[in-house]
This record gives C-alpha cells, structure tokens and sequence, in this order.
C-alpha cells in the first residue's frame, strides 16, 4: 500500500487540479448555441465557434481568452469561453481591445512596441500578454519594420522578422473580426445605418485615392479594407438570390443600390447583439434560436 500512495496522492491532486481549471458553465447565457451559427472564413463554412477558438490559438496559442494572465492558477484568473470572447471582440471592442490576448515572446518586438518584458502583478502585466491597446500607440514602427521584414527572403529571416510579420498578422485577423457584424453591431441597425453608409463613402474614397497613389485618408481606408477583409457572415436572402455569402459590407451596399430592407442576417444579429450588449440573456437566447429557425430550411446543411 505505502509503495501506491505517492501516486495516489497525485491521482487525486491531478483530478483536482483538472476540476478547477474547467471551463465554468454557461449560466443563462446560449453561448454554445450562438457558437453554432455558421458563418465563412478562410474559405470554408464553419461556425462562430471554431472561428473564435482558431482565432485565440493563432494569437495566443490557446482556445480560450484568459483576462488576467497574471495570475497563476492557483490565483484563479478569470479565463472566457473563445465564443464569449469574439462577441466582446464584435460587439464590444472598446472592452476587448483592453483584454491581453496578443502572446508576443520575443523581445526585440516588445522593445519596438515599448511593451512591459516582465512579470509584475501589482500592474496586473505577465510580461508576454498584451491588448490591443497596448500595441496600437506603436502601430506604425510595426507596420514600418513589418515591411522591411517581408522584403526578406523567408528562408533568411531572423526570429526578430518572423515574430514582426506574425504580429502583424494576428493584428489584422482581430480587427477584421471586430468588422465582422457591421452597423448590426452596435445593436441598433436602422439607427446606425446611416453613420455605416457615411464610413463607406469615405472609405471608397480613400481606396479610390490609394489606387490612384494619391493622397488619402489611412484611417478611412483601414476601416473600409477591414470590413472588405472580414469574414462573410451574411447568407443569401432566398435560395434564388445571388449565391454568395457576403460580407456585412457587400451586403449594406447592395440593399442600399436596390433599396430593399436589410438582409434578414443583419436583423438577426443586430437583435442578438442589443441582447448581448444589454446584458439581457433571456432576450440573447430567444434572438439566437429566432435566427437558427431562420436558417434551418435553406441553410440546414450549413448549421450542420
């Protein structure tokens, strides 16, 4: 018996240890339906859920989002569901842009972006989890040494260039995604499309100037490129409409061309996000099973 009680003893410490660092579960709030909902991304139908859990594995090599990485676990830091996360990140970018999901190892980067290298709890940094927040005052040096980086052969970069190239990488993959949902983000369609067509223009504009290597306005042209870059969440309105998924974007600009009412996607996530962003997950879960019902005739093989 002595010689099968140290391993006992970690048998049980392991189970423990398992138990606390479960995901807690969902309380009233149909997050896993909502992750269910399909939408296109790098090619392919998928659902909101993969898409959130790929996204956190390519920025922090995780598939969940940890909002205080410096904690250790035993400290019990408060770590989300990737669904919960990428409707923070849609819906409430203001609040996700202050979450540390970027993981930036190499120091080099962290000393171009004048980001913190080491651990100090009192100012809540683990010195490798960044926000968004953290990395945009530097913007522009990354870009700027991002391109030099890509100019060099693949083969004969250093650690310092691919860590650049990958940073900027996930940085546009999270911006597009808090383009995902367009003027139905802010949970109000109706009254946030008119401010929504304004920004188009203006990013028409500025895309056409850059084409034309004229002057143009940077900010303009990133939030129209975003939204043109960001995954197609809006199906066809009938199965004899144009085939093709859309972006939020794409879409907003045809119902505006033909002065049709919004596509029935775009009503159903500016629902869903109303619920969200009020805190009312009795109102959530009813949007979220009013648009699977939706979809389930025509777009059963996708909710699949």
């Amino acid at each position: 018996m002595k010689k099968w009680l140290p391993w006992i003893v970690v048998g049980v410490f392991a189970c423990w240890l398992i138990g606390s660092l479960r995901m807690p579960e969902e309380k009233g709030w149909a997050y896993d339906q909502f992750g269910r909902l399909p939408l296109i991304a790098n090619g392919r139908v998928q659902p909101f859920d993969s898409l959130a859990r790929n996204t956190l594995l390519q920025l922090r090599a995780k598939q969940t989002a940890n909002l205080e990485p410096w904690k250790d676990w035993y400290e019990k830091p408060k770590i989300i569901p990737a669904t919960e996360w990428l409707l923070a990140v849609m819906t409430k970018p203001e609040v996700a842009d202050t979450w540390p999901e970027f993981r930036i190892d190499n120091p080099d980067v962290k000393g171009l972006l004048a980001l913190p290298a080491d651990l100090n709890k009192a100012n809540r940094l683990d010195g490798k989890s960044f926000s968004w927040i953290q990395i945009q005052p530097k913007l522009s040096d990354l870009e700027r040494e991002t391109a030099r980086a890509g100019k060099i052969d693949a083969s004969k970069r250093s650690p310092y260039d691919q860590a650049l190239i990958k940073l900027w990488n996930n940085q546009e993959v999270y911006n597009r995604l808090k383009a995902a949902l367009g003027p139905a983000a802010g949970g109000n369609l109706d009254g946030g499309m008119a401010a929504y067509q304004q920004k188009i223009d203006s990013g028409r504009v500025a895309y056409m100037a850059y084409r034309d290597q004229k002057e143009y306005d940077p900010a303009a042209l990133g939030w129209f490129m975003n939204q043109m870059e960001a995954p197609l969440v809006v199906p066809p309105a009938t199965a004899s409409a144009h085939p093709q998924w859309e972006h939020a974007v794409e879409s907003v600009i045809r119902t505006a061309n033909s002065g049709a009412a919004p596509n029935f996607a775009l009503q159903a996530y500016s629902k869903i996000s109303k619920a969200y962003l009020d805190s009312d997950p009795s109102d959530f879960n009813l949007a979220v099973a009013e648009y699977h019902a939706q979809l389930a005739g025509s777009f059963g093989a996708a909710l699949k």
